[in-house]
């Protein structure tokens, strides 16, 4: 079995669930699966288990990925390779432009929050409101924890 996998760019790990490429282009489609197969994978959508699958058509999308790579690499079809690996390079650039966008909002509703105890003259709220929401750090991407922390630091520090 040939190993394609230049720059670590696939991994078994990782979930695969863009409905759409960079420009928004994505095929419907429709299929039958067995009810057993069906009701297991909505069981798990369902049960929240896993945070990349939030809906029945994520799960089989990353399916879809994963069994052409190994189809792929079965065959030596670089073809085959080489559009997944293009596949799985969107979609990590379209996933890194979704975190960049959500955080830029959360940012931007921040700041609006925080204005809005400040005309209403609530520093103690704007200053709790602040430490709260540095408490959340672990919920921002790890990349991001450090703007963030520098940012509403800098806030908090201009309340007092």
């Amino acid at each position: 079995m040939p190993s394609w996998n230049p720059a670590g760019s696939y991994d078994p790990n990782k979930f695969y669930t863009e409905t759409t490429d960079k420009t928004g282009r994505g095929d419907p489609t429709t299929v039958r699966i067995p009810p057993q197969a069906s009701a297991s994978i909505a069981a798990l959508v369902q049960s929240a288990k896993i945070d990349a699958y939030q809906t029945y058509s994520d799960f089989i999308r990353d399916a879809v990925i994963h069994r052409l790579h190994y189809i792929g690499e079965a065959l030596g079809d670089l073809t085959i390779l080489q559009n997944i690996r293009l596949q799985m390079m969107l979609s990590e650039e379209v996933t890194a432009q979704k975190q960049r966008d959500d955080y830029a909002s959360l940012m931007s509703l921040i700041d609006q929050r925080l204005t809005d105890y400040i005309q209403r003259n609530q520093r103690d709220e704007a200053r709790q409101y602040i430490k709260n929401a540095l408490s959340k750090v672990d919920g921002i991407p790890l990349e991001r924890q450090a703007d963030f922390e520098e940012k509403l630091n800098g806030r908090l520090n201009n309340l007092y």
